[in-house]
């Protein structure tokens, strides 16, 4: 009995060391494929607090909620439910939403459609703020007549040394609960209609008449980013033609 004790006390060692060298065990967890998220928030050069910035990841067609630190460095991979989108090859937004206390930023900024790479994801400084950036006109709460004029939409550059940015001014539409965006791009800082502006949803046309409120998203990228900055909306009317 001795001997088949010892026996089988040697069989389950030299198991337990084949499946700890092999990685099959359980504490595993899918050894290198698994990716952190990381980066570092900043207002106009200086790190954020956590009592300035909303945080959210989006992924798999919700948003989840996280927070930043007091220096401004943000991360995933080891929170509660961080391992439902730090999946290389998953497609993520981060998302950074300024508080109504601190002035001289975007409304939200985010890092757009970022697809998560195997290991550390290191993301860099994202500034929120805004370099000289501001909406000149329509002010808030114009309305045009199409057939007498054909409106032209203002902004002052986004000067922040090195970055040349693209800008999408947005003209959006109330879908059910969502604004949808007619959107017209650019380089310089403005942007005339024509007056035949429409965007398609769900099969059917909207046309200028539908639109509610104007806006102008910064985009740019870094490195393997995208980086998009979106201003604060200015309502606007055009009255549907008799």
């Amino acid at each position: 009995m001795m001997k088949r004790s010892h026996l089988l006390l040697i069989a389950l060692v030299f198991l337990t060391v084949c499946l700890f060298l092999s990685g099959c065990g359980k504490t595993s967890g899918g050894g290198g494929s698994k990716a952190t998220i990381r980066g570092q928030i900043l207002i106009n050069g200086e790190p954020a607090g956590p009592d300035q910035v909303i945080h959210t990841v989006s992924a798999n067609d919700k948003d989840y909620f996280d927070a930043i630190e007091e220096n401004g460095y943000f991360s995933h991979g080891s929170g509660e439910l961080d391992h439902e989108y730090c999946v290389p090859g998953k497609t993520i937004t981060l998302n950074f939403i300024p508080t109504g206390e601190v002035a001289g930023v975007f409304s939200r900024t985010c890092v757009f459609e970022y697809v998560v790479k195997k290991g550390d994801n290191n993301l860099g400084q994202i500034d929120l703020g805004l370099y000289g950036f501001g909406l000149v006109e329509p002010e808030d709460g114009a309305t045009f007549d199409l057939t007498a004029e054909k409106p032209t939409f203002k902004w002052t550059p986004y000067a922040r040394p090195g970055i040349t940015p693209e800008y999408r001014l947005n003209l959006n539409i109330l879908f059910l609960i969502f604004l949808i965006p007619i959107e017209k791009t650019t380089r310089e800082t403005s942007v005339s209609l024509t007056g035949d502006e429409k965007v398609t949803v769900q099969g059917n046309e909207y046309g200028l008449k539908y639109v509610k409120n104007w806006s102008v998203c910064v985009e740019y990228q870094a490195g393997d980013r995208t980086i998009r900055h979106y201003s604060d909306r200015r309502t606007i009317q055009f009255p549907a033609e008799d």
